[in-house]
This record gives C-alpha cells, sequence and structure tokens, in this order.
C-alpha cells in the first residue's frame, strides 16, 4: 500500500513505515499538478516530478513578549523541537488520548538536560 503521510506524524511510531525516495524539491517540478476542483481525471492530468519542499513549524509570541517578559522570550528563541521530540509528543496525545498538559509535564521532568540548554544559551 502506498500513502502520503507527513513527519512528524504518529503513523511513524504505530507501523512499521518505509518512506519512499523522490527527486529533491526545485523550483517548479510542481507546475504540472492539476487540482481535483480544476478537472475531474486530474490524477491522470497531473504531472509532478518531484517530492514535496521541505516543511518548517515555527513558535511564535506575540512581539510585546520581549519588553514584558525578556527571558521567557529569549527561552522560547532557544527552543528547537526536531521531528523525534514532535512525533512522540503527537503519539501520545493524538493516538494514545493522554492529556496534553500531563504528558508535557511528564516530558520536561525527564528532558531536563534540554531544556536546561535552552535556558542556558
Amino acid at each position: 500500500m502506498v500513502f502520503f503521510c507527513y513527519k512528524p506524524n504518529w503513523t511513524f511510531t504505530v507501523y512499521d513505515l518505509r518512506v519512499l525516495e523522490e527527486p529533491e524539491h526545485t523550483e517548479g517540478c510542481m507546475d504540472g499538478m492539476v487540482q481535483p476542483t480544476d478537472d475531474p481525471n486530474w490524477y491522470e492530468n497531473s504531472s509532478v516530478s518531484c517530492g514535496w519542499p521541505v516543511g518548517k513549524s515555527y513558535l511564535a509570541w506575540a512581539s510585546t513578549l520581549e519588553e514584558r517578559a525578556p527571558e521567557v522570550a529569549k527561552f522560547l528563541g532557544n527552543v528547537q523541537l526536531n521531528g523525534e521530540i514532535v512525533t512522540d509528543f503527537n503519539y501520545h496525545v493524538s493516538y494514545q488520548g493522554e492529556d496534553a498538559v500531563e504528558y508535557a509535564k511528564g516530558w520536561v521532568a525527564e528532558n531536563t538536560d534540554l531544556i536546561d540548554s535552552w535556558l542556558n544559551q
């Protein structure tokens, strides 16, 4: 079976999935993609020669936080969550149904060295 999925996602924790190799995303390589809303034969009439571009996630906060709580803004600027961390959180909360706050508390307790590194930058 072949299907589209993205990382981070809990499916990679639950199932033994194999990621297929795709050509790297380049400008214009998806120009041949036809949308289902534009053509009932969108799949047959589409031609894509690459994989999706790598997406990025960002932490965001109000710009006023830097004035109100500069230490917190600095800490948030130092936080670096990798795919493994986000996949693990996604698995426990979305798939296992654990409470997000309780899971986060446990994660913090188990990852004090990482959090300290963000605090001490």
